[in-house]
């Protein structure tokens, strides 16, 4: 399901555990639009806030993605981020579910920024999506805004 929206906001999807024969079977896609290729791992939990150890897995994955250069050639002239998209306090409505790495974990976010790493929670993805569907934002724009570090949220007035 999240492979098909991100391909349907016009982003490259590629299921890497599909094409590489290594027993390094880790990240979910590649997602790329241009010069632009996330490192993507999809996750979900019934806990209030994703487990710090999905940003943890998603920083170790990009700080060794060139070492796996014999297994995995990336594109040419790639800027590599990383993208990780968290469902998370599944048993509770997506309009009652905290802001992603809120409260205690609100360092995870922070850090995210620096470390070049989109938090997407799979409701800001559905925001986006409708905003997309409902000819309110374009394709293009949507891509924008999930190709920033940090916290991803989609604020109709801001974007």
């Amino acid at each position: 399901m999240i492979k098909k929206a991100l391909e349907f906001l016009g982003f490259g999807v590629e299921d890497i555990d599909q094409k590489t024969r290594s027993a390094i079977k880790k990240e979910d896609f590649w997602v790329t639009d241009g010069s632009f290729l996330a490192i993507t791992e999809v996750t979900g939990t019934i806990n209030k806030n994703p487990k710090i150890k999905e940003y943890n897995d998603i920083l170790g994955r990009l700080t060794t993605i060139y070492k796996r250069k014999s297994d995995l050639v990336l594109p040419e002239n790639a800027e590599v981020s990383g993208l990780l998209v968290l469902s998370y306090d599944i048993d509770n409505h997506p309009a009652k579910r905290p802001i992603v790495y809120s409260g205690a974990d609100e360092h995870i976010a922070e850090g995210a920024v620096e470390q070049g790493i989109g938090l997407l929670s799979t409701v800001e993805l559905h925001k986006i999506m409708v905003a997309v569907m409902e000819n309110r934002l374009t394709k293009e724009a949507a891509r924008a805004i999930i190709r920033k570090p940090g916290r991803i949220e989609f604020d109709e007035g801001k974007n």
